[in-house]
């Protein structure tokens, strides 16, 4: 499990990079990859950089502009999760009810909050999250740059390190 995790980080670290390098939104001109048996289940709950153009991402189906089309495969199968355009921590962990039926849960967040929201209430909210979802292992994504954030990103990441650690994500 340990494996396929890092390789679940690492395709998100690589997805978040090459769509915040891209022009113009790639595109996908063939439907997702059917998963295998024993593929990792994987879900998501995030803000605009998961949502992208999903019409059911709650439902397993990505859209093109969103990292998670070009995460999933045979070793990894996207069962949903929760994004929305704009999204806060608080957000997210008001809408998530219940439980995704998932091996892994991704949580990209924090930044809509970066700046405005303290460190340790996107902590909370974080813990709300994964308490929602009852998923047992949980992938805490750093926040990507944004070049008018005055270093709050970067700071904000470094929490996530430390909290991610205590965590035990």
């Amino acid at each position: 499990m340990a494996r396929s995790t890092v390789r679940i980080a690492a395709a998100v670290a690589v997805c978040l990079l090459l769509l915040g390098c891209a022009a113009s939104p790639p595109t996908r001109s063939h439907p997702l990859p059917e998963p295998t048996e024993g593929a990792i289940r994987m879900a998501a709950v995030e803000d605009s950089i998961t949502a992208g153009d999903s019409i059911d991402l709650s439902g397993g189906r990505p859209g093109p502009q969103s990292w998670v089309s070009y995460a999933v495969g045979s070793d990894v199968e996207f069962v949903g999760g929760w994004a929305e355009w704009g999204a806060t921590t608080e957000r997210m962990a008001e809408a998530l009810r219940g439980p995704l039926d998932a091996d892994v849960l991704v949580i990209l967040a924090g930044t809509n909050d970066a700046g405005w929201v303290e460190h340790q209430q996107i902590g909370a909210n974080l813990e709300r999250i994964a308490k929602n979802a009852e998923v047992g292992t949980v992938l805490l994504s750093s926040v990507p740059p944004i070049d008018s954030s005055g270093g709050r990103i970067v700071e904000l990441n470094a929490y996530f390190e430390r909290f991610a650690a205590q965590q035990g994500w």
